[in-house]
């Protein structure tokens, strides 16, 4: 169990209550609750499941009306949500700290049996996956990490443009969706600590990274192989380059406990103008082995710096896990995207409350310890909740009916 523990004034209400968002009292409170919820439940986070876990009698029709025709300004709320996450995270370290906002892109893998899902279709899973493609939504993420700082910050939805064109949408690529993401973290950002956009290689393109540059932020990022790189031989794919190297072409790097040989190259590749690249192998050297691919903007970093701050970009790939697995990120069953849109929104919501209470109560690192500690305040609560309500002498068949004990949940009257 935690040893810690949380006080009022770190608690959901409070933490809210610092956004200030545009909620009337019963709003609030139902943010609240969904919020406590996703925090609160073990198991998939579906409405049903939510309904059991949350501390009000609030059944699945009203969580349901509530993502999708409640009028709670949810782009505004959640703004205001994504400032308050830049701005805390620049108050809290140093102004000699290097920041680096990172941007990637997750799927929230459904059934093929919920068809009635909007906006789902079939995106190449990840190389480690059974399946080729998953039956999923596709965000495009952003994260912003500084000090001990890593908050998850927004999302965008990506869809395929065939589905945009049916439905009469917009269509945008990843990489402008990733874009949007730099813009809104740009338009919020106003401290003088040094930022760094990061991103794997699919973003590595001339567009991303000169949008990058544009908003006054050095890129760093994994680079494809299939790039050209200039030699005095002329113009080479990095693939066909690195076999000709050999052990004596390259420097050792020592970066931690890991250790790499690097070789460096300087110069134009592919269709950015210039930059420094890195030919990372990781403790043995094969040019049987394609080696990581890391490319910097800022060609003042030395070679061991760049390592470093690449493995920064760990954090975003961390953050899914405990989206997933933790707060059910995928879990949603409704039918609407305006209403999943709304369900991701308050998951971010309970996930940047865990990641400011991970810091005002330097105790541990790892989120699942404050997602117990989360969990613990919230029985707690719902102790004192008990311990007021008999000391007033309300019925005990009242608190029954108000704790919704009907055999179905144990809840906590808002």
């Amino acid at each position: 169990m935690p040893n810690a523990s949380i006080s009022n004034k770190f608690s959901i209400a409070n933490f809210l209550d610092n956004l200030e968002l545009l909620l009337n009292n019963s709003q609030f409170k139902r943010i609240i609750n969904l919020t406590s919820g996703i925090i609160k439940h073990e198991g998939e986070n579906t409405q049903s499941g939510l309904e059991n876990s949350m501390f009000v009698n609030w059944n699945q029709s009203s969580i349901s009306r509530f993502f999708n025709s409640s009028t709670w300004l949810s782009e505004y709320n959640n703004s205001q949500r994504v400032e308050e996450a830049i701005n805390f995270t620049a108050r809290k370290v140093g102004k000699d700290e290097t920041g680096f906002l990172i941007i990637d892109d997750t799927l929230t893998p459904q059934s093929e049996n919920n068809n009635r899902i909007e906006g789902l279709g079939y995106y190449k899973a990840p190389s480690s996956a059974d399946e080729k493609f998953w039956y999923s939504h596709c965000l495009v993420t952003s994260h912003f990490s500084m000090g001990k700082v890593s908050i998850p910050l927004d999302f965008e939805l990506y869809q395929k443009e065939d589905y945009c064109q049916k439905n009469d949408w917009t269509f945008n690529t990843g990489l402008k969706l990733g874009q949007n993401l730099i813009e809104q973290f740009d338009n919020f950002y106003d401290s003088n600590q040094r930022i760094y956009v990061m991103a794997d290689s699919w973003y590595t393109t001339e567009e991303f990274v000169n949008f990058s540059l544009n908003k006054g932020y050095d890129y760093i990022g994994a680079a494809p192989v299939n790039y050209t790189i200039e030699t005095k031989s002329g113009e080479v794919k990095i693939s066909d380059f690195y076999s000709s190297l050999s052990e004596e072409d390259l420097d050792f790097v020592i970066t931690d406990d890991d250790f790499y040989y690097v070789y460096e190259y300087q110069g134009a590749i592919g269709n950015i103008d210039c930059a420094k690249v890195l030919l990372c192998w990781e403790n043995t050297f094969s040019t049987d082995e394609a080696p990581k691919c890391i490319l910097t903007t800022d060609l003042s970093l030395d070679n061991s710096t760049i390592i470093e701050y690449y493995s920064t970009r760990w954090e975003i790939e961390t953050s899914y896990h405990y989206f997933k697995n933790e707060l059910g990120l995928a879990d949603y069953k409704m039918h609407s995207l305006e209403a999943i849109i709304r369900y991701w929104q308050i998951v971010y919501l309970a996930y940047n409350y865990l990641e400011i209470l991970k810091i005002l109560i330097p105790e541990e690192e790892n989120l699942s310890y404050f997602i117990s500690l989360a969990k613990e305040y919230l029985t707690k609560s719902l102790i004192d909740y008990i311990h007021e309500a008999c000391k007033r002498g309300i019925p005990k068949d009242q608190l029954y009916d108000t704790l919704n004990l009907n055999g179905n949940s144990l809840q906590l009257a808002a």
